[in-house]
């Protein structure tokens, strides 16, 4: 619940066109599930998962989210 809740409060103040970007959603090694719960995380609160990727930081291994409200 606690994912759930920080991504209801981004979404509630986040302008139109706002972004949130989630370094750090979880340890399961499952990145495909990650991208399927993040992606359901954000519809349910009026974003989009506009990047999930892996490797945009050299000391960074983990899967990154780029979220925007619409």
């Amino acid at each position: 619940g606690l994912a759930e809740a920080h991504v209801a409060e981004a979404a509630r103040v986040l302008r139109p066109g706002g972004h949130l970007l989630i370094l750090n959603f979880s340890y399961g090694g499952d990145p495909e599930w990650d991208r399927a719960e993040v992606a359901a995380l954000a519809e349910r609160h009026g974003l989009v998962a506009r990047r999930t990727t892996e490797g945009d930081f050299v000391h960074w291994d983990a899967t990154t989210f780029l979220l925007q409200r619409l």
